[in-house]
């Protein structure tokens, strides 16, 4: 038993890796496939030989082999992210083999995937590439038509169907609102899209959590960083790490429950 988490921890290593590379590329417009990985500051194509997630970046003390410059421990933080999640996942979603327990563990992987690295993205850019949310919401209906192959239920059909749809115009109707009130934007563009995906995901039930639980946290985090003076009332908070963290422990809960 855990030389398979020994390889699925090996296996999120590796999906952190690319992770990194998405939420570096993705926000330049840049292809994430090519040009091959390179250092950021002297833009030199990396060996294969310092690819090895986490061990590269400790053998090279944490710089370019090229430059010399450090390079973000972000890097292999994100990694070390990645398969620690992918452990998560494969505790309460394991499998024994190519069935619906599979299929389960690898759809709320890939959504780990999308949500991880759009928060991450949201956290350095202030914004949400469609890319990601369009792709992710058409994976998600795809594992929708999958699952409900082995077995289907109408239910959990609707209630994916109106968890896309209610997360977003449901965001979009609190930001009129809000706005009309206030005449200022509370949220950004791209959270009701984010609430959309999400409820794709969760339905219904799970989408409404979710919004709870990171407005909360959200909230909770603002006055701790306004009290210690870490933030200002006029600076902008990324939410897509709250949603995306909210999104992540609703759906190990649902999965319990």
């Amino acid at each position: 038993m855990l030389i398979n988490f020994f390889f699925i921890f090996i296996l999120g290593l590796s999906i952190g890796s690319f992770a990194n590379v998405v939420i570096y590329r993705l926000p330049l417009g840049l292809s994430i496939i090519n040009p091959p990985s390179f250092c950021i500051k002297c833009k030199k194509e990396i060996k294969w030989v310092h690819k090895f997630p986490i061990l590269s970046w400790v053998y090279l003390q944490g710089k370019c082999f090229f430059c010399k410059l450090p390079i973000s421990f972000k890097y292999p933080l994100i990694e070390l992210l990645f398969g620690i999640i992918f452990i998560i996942n494969f505790y309460f979603f394991s499998f024994s083999g190519l069935d619906q327990d599979f299929i389960n563990f690898f759809h709320f992987s890939i959504f780990s995937f999308f949500i991880i690295i759009i928060g991450f993205i949201d956290f350095e850019n202030l914004k949400i590439p469609n890319v990601l949310i369009k792709n992710g919401i058409l994976i998600n209906f795809f594992f929708l038509i999958v699952i409900n192959f082995f077995n289907y239920n109408l239910t959990y059909i609707i209630s994916r169907l109106l968890g896309a749809i209610t997360g977003f115009l449901g965001l979009e109707i609190l930001v009129l609102l809000l706005y009309l009130l206030t005449n200022k934007y509370a949220f950004g563009g791209g959270d009701s899209k984010l609430f959309a995906f999400v409820g794709s995901f969760l339905g219904l039930n799970g989408l409404a959590l979710t919004f709870m639980i990171s407005i909360y946290s959200c909230g909770i985090f603002c006055i701790l960083a306004l009290l210690f003076k870490k933030i200002k009332k006029t600076d902008k908070i990324p939410f897509a790490p709250f949603i995306s963290l909210s999104a992540y422990i609703v759906s190990l809960v649902s999965n319990i429950l």
